[in-house]
């Protein structure tokens, strides 16, 4: 038997583009009004992974206007604008 190769996910850091691991990268979820930390890797919706090193974080943290891509916050905005629900 040939033995299981195992399986590595890679992400890509929003901020500096580096592919990782993802257990490298930090993952950030969108709740209500602003990112949040997911620890556990394991929070519904749409997640943006973030290098650990503080310039990324900090980078991340700066450019809110890059956010709406991130998350795909366009929907959220359009579901508000035509009065759909729309849950996060």
């Amino acid at each position: 038997m040939k033995p299981e190769k195992i399986k590595v996910v890679i992400r890509t850091c929003v901020c500096c583009g580096q592919k990782k691991e993802q257990k490298k990268l930090n993952r950030f979820v969108w709740r209500k009004i602003e990112p949040v930390l997911d620890e556990k890797k394991n929070q519904d919706g749409r997640g943006a992974y973030c290098c650990k090193n503080d310039g990324c974080v900090t980078k991340f943290f700066k450019h809110q206007k890059k956010w709406k891509r991130f998350f795909r916050l366009y929907k959220l905005m359009v579901a508000r604008l035509t009065g759909q629900d729309y849950f996060l």
